[in-house]
């Protein structure tokens, strides 16, 4: 479909200034200013992916320096949704509410301009589909601010299918500024584990330090998944190489980390359990020295002789190997190519 005449983008938000960390949503407000009416397409783009990809979000300092995208391409599969969309006549509106910080890495406090679009099914030609622009200001929290923004977060409800506009909904990848380090951490250790979304995405070796702390404490429960985080800033290993993981480790991974990553390693080695011997295969296939192979051979050992299992169906696989097979075998190549 080509781009309809009187189709017009107005963007709208509930407040003019929020506190960097809040989930702030922008209103995305199509309207038919035309006489005729009109058709449009939206949604089948999120499943899999931390946000709606047919949203085009991007936003700009003072100084028009550009946000970076905090999920950029590498970080997620698209895997489709549910559609939408539907007819507007002259006049009428349709708003979807866009949760801008899933889009833009707003890092500094300031005035911030936001440019919204939609491809709405639309092709363009010498119409151009509509941009919707707003002017928003963010400030710094401190630390009792930083808290009562976690606070407020914490005691918003939960929607499984929340009705647009939206405002008022949780979002921990929010809270990625190294102020939340502190409320994030102290609820962690408390076993929420919902707020591992926060803190894996802190760019910070203070952060860093404070997963590896975390994935050893083993009476936590949340522990193996802190250990599952702090694979994403490693720098080497099994996940494949993106511009997240590359600025993420670029920014909070030190070679001084190396020896308690291997401590940690050893000390899921010795546990048996299935989910940490996996792990310590990927801290090992990073970071692993050659005194580490004694260890990798031994569970190794223990891990084929309990997966020798028969295959009875046709529907068995035959050749791949299970985890943690799969990760202690990567560990030893990697440590081979190091010098064994």
């Amino acid at each position: 479909m080509p781009v309809p005449v009187g189709a017009k983008v107005i963007l709208t938000s509930d407040r003019a200034e929020y506190w960097l960390g809040e989930n702030v949503f922008v209103h995305f407000v199509l309207e038919n200013t035309g006489s005729e009416p009109f058709e449009f397409d939206a949604g089948g783009d999120y499943r899999g992916a931390p946000r709606a990809l047919r949203f085009k979000v991007t936003a700009k300092d003072e100084d028009r320096h550009a946000a970076e995208d905090p999920f950029p391409p590498g970080t997620f599969w698209f895997g489709g949704g549910l559609g939408g969309g539907g007819t507007l006549k002259p006049g009428e509106k349709w708003t979807h509410s866009v949760p801008i910080m899933r889009y833009c890495d707003i890092d500094h406090a300031g005035r911030w301009t936001f440019r919204i679009t939609h491809d709405l099914g639309w092709k363009e030609d010498e119409r151009k589909r509509p941009v919707g622009e707003i002017v928003l200001t963010f400030k710094m929290p401190g630390d009792a601010q930083a808290e009562k923004v976690v606070q407020e977060m914490e005691a918003m409800p939960r929607h499984s299918w929340p009705r647009h506009p939206l405002r008022n909904l949780p979002d921990y990848t929010c809270l990625r500024l190294p102020v939340y380090l502190g409320p994030v951490l102290h609820r962690i250790e408390q076993g929420k584990v919902e707020m591992l979304d926060a803190l894996a995405l802190i760019p910070t070796r203070g952060a860093t330090a404070a997963l590896i702390r975390v994935a050893a404490r083993e009476e936590l429960r949340v522990a193996v998944p802190a250990g599952e985080t702090l694979c994403r800033r490693i720098p080497y290993g099994w996940m494949r190489p993106s511009a997240a993981r590359q600025r993420l480790v670029e920014r909070a991974w030190d070679e001084k980390f190396v020896p308690e990553v291997c401590a940690l390693a050893a000390q899921y080695l010795a546990t048996k359990e299935p989910e940490k011997v996996k792990l310590a295969g990927r801290f090992l296939e990073a970071v692993g020295t050659l005194e580490h192979v004694p260890s990798v051979l031994s569970a190794l050992d223990g891990v084929v002789e309990g997966s020798l299992t028969p295959r009875r169906s046709a529907q068995d696989k035959l050749h791949d190997m299970s985890s943690p097979l799969r990760e202690l075998a990567a560990a030893m190549t990697a440590l081979r190519d190091r010098g064994l």
